[in-house]
């Protein structure tokens, strides 16, 4: 097994106070009872595909492109290549990655992306990129010059190109807050900050860490930024061909698109569980769900929203119209689907919702 060296450093990664305490949630909220709202009895409860995946120890991040699955493992500094074969189902078809602090070594690794143009699988550990081939040979490295530290950084394919993205922590006057800020770089060195989101201020006069995921959902024809603590969604365009001399992404905000929040009601096993672990007061445990935990862009833009314990409604982003209820404990969606994952002695379970499955739900435009 590789990595081993190392694990303690991944024990305060997997257990950040965000992902730790959303994970908590749903591994304890079995059998909990609904409160006022209850979707409509028409609303799908989807399925998921399921599949364990042998000899991985954890999945952090991932990337789905096309019939390939991305799989970043940071126990043990590696990734996992899993492929959909004819008959429908998924296959290990190779791997790469190993510990260390050098060209291509991987320390903390946080985010994974498989880049359009040209092909390659990026990791980001820290404050560096490294780039591979879609083989998984080594490539280069290169430092992650961005404006502010980004403790936990992820990534995602554009067009052309890659965004970084991550919480900040701006200090003013006013007191301190953490933003979501995305970051795109067309060439890996020089970056452009391109939107920002307030998540929570240190005083808890806004928000609490209790919001979307991470920040940013990339689709195949545009992308959606937010931290999920207020009814505004980020639409991010890329230029299109021809190719222009600076093609920069462009962010749009939009709010006011949901009219109603959901009570965070929870069941005594569960807050008794949440109670003590937050530290400060904009890690209090809020008195609703967050606006929104995922985006999910397409013709209609989705968003999953939390209104129990163990569930999250899918709505269109600009309605009030329940499409489909699916578990909570997601770890997020890309371009090819969502996922979740689960550690098991064998391995880890992964089960799966291909995007177009959710697109299929939506209608042609947004509800009134």
């Amino acid at each position: 097994m590789r990595g081993r060296r190392a694990r303690p450093v991944f024990a305060v990664l997997a257990g950040s106070a965000l992902l730790g305490v959303l994970g908590m949630m749903a591994a304890r909220a079995r059998g909990a009872s609904g409160h006022g709202y209850q979707p409509a009895a028409k609303v799908l409860r989807l399925a998921l595909e399921e599949v364990t995946v042998p000899a991985v120890a954890g999945v952090l991040d991932f990337d789905w492109y096309g019939e390939d699955l991305y799989l970043l493992d940071p126990l043990e500094h590696a990734v996992t290549l899993m492929r959909r074969n004819g008959s429908g189902s998924w296959d290990r078809v190779g791997g790469f990655g190993r510990y260390g602090g050098g060209p291509g070594e991987l320390l903390r690794p946080t985010g994974i992306a498989r880049l359009r143009d040209p092909p390659r699988i990026a990791i980001v550990d820290q404050s560096r990129l490294h780039l591979f081939d879609t083989a998984g040979a080594y490539l280069e490295s290169l430092p992650v010059d961005v404006p502010c530290a980004l403790p936990l950084p992820r990534i995602a394919a554009a067009r052309r190109g890659l965004f970084v993205h991550g919480d900040c922590l701006q200090r003013t006057p006013a007191g301190d807050t953490i933003h979501a800020v995305l970051f795109w770089s067309r060439d890996g060195v020089a970056y452009r900050e391109i939107a920002r989101d307030a998540r929570y201020t240190a005083d808890g006069r806004f928000g609490t860490i209790f919001g979307a995921r991470t920040a940013f959902t990339p689709g195949p024809e545009h992308h959606l930024f937010g931290s999920g603590v207020s009814d505004c969604v980020w639409r991010v365009d890329e230029p299109g061909a021809p190719v222009v001399i600076d093609p920069v992404p462009a962010a749009k905000r939009a709010c006011g698109l949901q009219r109603t929040r959901f009570p965070l009601l929870l069941q005594p096993a569960t807050r008794q569980a949440l109670e003590g672990r937050p530290r400060g007061r904009s890690a209090r445990i809020p008195d609703m769900h967050a606006w929104y935990e995922e985006r999910i862009p397409g013709r209609t833009d989705l968003l999953l929203r939390g209104f129990h314990e163990d569930s999250l409604l899918l709505r269109p982003a600009a309605g009030s119209t329940d499409l489909a209820v699916l578990p909570h404990g997601l770890r997020g969606c890309r371009t090819g689907g969502c996922l979740y994952a689960e550690s098991l002695e064998q391995g880890v379970r992964l089960r799966l919702i291909p995007i177009a499955q959710l697109h299929a739900l939506a209608p042609p435009a947004s509800d009134p």
